[in-house]
């Protein structure tokens, strides 16, 4: 399958494991909840989408994943979703990803290219987030 996820917690943060799910052949997560003294508590999914996975089974799990978890807590969805993003206006699949996104309130926090090759640049993996204005993001 490839990919693989991983979610590091500084030892001084109380943590969960909400929920792990590795569909072969279309994605792996990992999902926790950590405990803060600023929120009450912070989700964090990390997200591995297999290149050539469909579509519309890969749209169907992360909404049930959603459904769960993004309209209690501050949430944040980071990953390789293999998606460019920059094509959202003229490929269908990269478009309902994106409203599937908007739909449970999360909107992308990097919106520049994050895999740049002699041949493309593509933001394919990116950090989601319902928290707005206290999130910075970048690339290295």
């Amino acid at each position: 399958m490839g990919g693989g996820v991983a979610i590091y917690v500084q030892k001084s943060f109380q943590c969960k494991i909400i929920d792990t799910l590795a569909v072969d052949e279309i994605m792996e997560s990992l999902t926790i909840e950590i405990k803060t003294k600023r929120c009450k508590s912070i989700v964090l999914s990390c997200i591995y989408r297999t290149p050539d996975s469909c579509m519309e089974q890969y749209l169907n799990i992360i909404t049930n994943i959603f459904e769960k978890i993004c309209d209690k807590k501050c949430y944040f969805v980071c990953g390789d979703f293999n998606i460019d993003l920059m094509k959202w206006n003229v490929h269908k699949a990269t478009n309902d990803f994106c409203n599937t996104m908007f739909n449970f309130g999360l909107r992308p926090l990097i919106c520049k290219p994050s895999r740049i090759t002699k041949d493309s640049a593509t933001p394919i993996d990116n950090i989601f987030t319902n928290v707005y204005g206290s999130a910075t993001s970048g690339i290295f």
